[in-house]
Protein backbone atom coordinates (compact mmCIF):
# COMPACT_ATOMS: atom_id res chain seq x y z
CA UNK A 1 0.00 0.00 0.00
CA UNK A 2 2.81 2.42 0.85
CA UNK A 3 4.48 1.75 -2.51
CA UNK A 4 1.24 2.44 -4.36
CA UNK A 5 0.77 5.68 -2.42
CA UNK A 6 4.37 6.73 -3.10
CA UNK A 7 3.88 6.04 -6.82
CA UNK A 8 0.74 8.16 -6.85
CA UNK A 9 2.52 11.01 -5.07
CA UNK A 10 5.44 10.87 -7.49
CA UNK A 11 3.13 10.81 -10.51
CA UNK A 12 1.26 13.81 -9.14
CA UNK A 13 4.47 15.71 -8.47
CA UNK A 14 5.83 14.98 -11.91
CA UNK A 15 2.58 16.19 -13.45
CA UNK A 16 2.74 19.42 -11.44
CA UNK A 17 6.47 20.12 -11.59
CA UNK A 18 7.55 18.33 -14.71
CA UNK A 19 9.73 15.27 -14.95
CA UNK A 20 13.12 15.73 -13.23
CA UNK A 21 14.73 13.97 -16.19
CA UNK A 22 13.86 16.90 -18.44
CA UNK A 23 16.54 19.59 -18.81
CA UNK A 24 14.16 22.41 -17.74
CA UNK A 25 13.54 20.83 -14.31
CA UNK A 26 16.56 20.37 -12.06
CA UNK A 27 16.74 17.28 -9.88
CA UNK A 28 17.74 19.43 -6.91
CA UNK A 29 14.64 21.64 -7.29
CA UNK A 30 12.48 18.52 -7.55
CA UNK A 31 14.13 17.01 -4.44
CA UNK A 32 13.71 20.27 -2.52
CA UNK A 33 10.00 20.31 -3.36
CA UNK A 34 9.67 16.70 -2.16
CA UNK A 35 11.43 17.65 1.08
CA UNK A 36 9.02 20.56 1.65
CA UNK A 37 6.03 18.31 1.02
CA UNK A 38 7.41 15.66 3.38
CA UNK A 39 8.04 18.24 6.09
CA UNK A 40 4.48 19.51 5.75
CA UNK A 41 3.12 15.94 5.95
CA UNK A 42 5.07 15.34 9.18
CA UNK A 43 3.76 18.58 10.68
CA UNK A 44 0.18 17.60 9.83
CA UNK A 45 0.62 14.08 11.27
CA UNK A 46 2.08 15.43 14.49
CA UNK A 47 -0.81 17.88 14.75
CA UNK A 48 -3.31 15.04 14.44
CA UNK A 49 -1.59 13.08 17.18
CA UNK A 50 -1.40 16.15 19.41
CA UNK A 51 -5.12 16.85 18.96
CA UNK A 52 -5.96 13.12 18.89
CA UNK A 53 -8.14 13.67 15.82
CA UNK A 54 -8.19 12.46 12.23
CA UNK A 55 -7.93 14.56 9.09
CA UNK A 56 -11.61 15.47 9.29
CA UNK A 57 -11.41 16.40 12.98
CA UNK A 58 -13.00 13.15 14.10
CA UNK A 59 -11.57 12.08 17.49
CA UNK A 60 -9.41 8.97 17.56
CA UNK A 61 -11.20 5.93 18.90
CA UNK A 62 -10.51 5.51 22.60
CA UNK A 63 -8.22 2.85 23.99
CA UNK A 64 -9.84 -0.48 24.74
CA UNK A 65 -10.08 -1.30 28.43
CA UNK A 66 -7.47 -4.03 28.13
CA UNK A 67 -4.99 -1.81 26.25
CA UNK A 68 -5.51 1.06 28.71
CA UNK A 69 -4.82 -1.39 31.57
CA UNK A 70 -1.64 -2.56 29.81
CA UNK A 71 -0.45 1.06 29.47
CA UNK A 72 -1.20 1.71 33.15
CA UNK A 73 0.89 -1.34 34.11
CA UNK A 74 3.74 -0.47 31.74
CA UNK A 75 3.92 3.33 32.18
CA UNK A 76 2.14 3.88 35.48
CA UNK A 77 -0.59 5.93 33.81
CA UNK A 78 -2.75 5.85 30.70
CA UNK A 79 -1.40 7.90 27.82
CA UNK A 80 -3.25 8.79 24.62
CA UNK A 81 -2.84 6.90 21.35
CA UNK A 82 0.68 7.21 19.84
CA UNK A 83 2.05 9.13 22.82
CA UNK A 84 3.43 6.50 25.19
CA UNK A 85 7.14 7.23 24.79
CA UNK A 86 7.33 9.64 21.87
CA UNK A 87 9.78 7.29 20.14
CA UNK A 88 7.55 6.56 17.16
CA UNK A 89 6.72 10.11 16.19
CA UNK A 90 9.97 11.55 17.48
CA UNK A 91 11.87 9.27 15.14
CA UNK A 92 10.00 10.16 11.96
CA UNK A 93 12.14 11.93 9.37
CA UNK A 94 11.71 12.95 5.76
CA UNK A 95 14.40 11.65 3.45
CA UNK A 96 14.53 11.81 -0.33
CA UNK A 97 16.68 8.89 -1.43
CA UNK A 98 16.13 9.00 -5.15
CA UNK A 99 13.89 10.55 -7.76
Amino acid sequence: MAKAFASQVMASLRAQMGNPQRPDVSASAFAAQLQRIGDKMLKVMLGHVKSQTSKGGVPFRGLTDSYAAYKRRKYGFTVPILKATGDLLGGLRVRVDRL
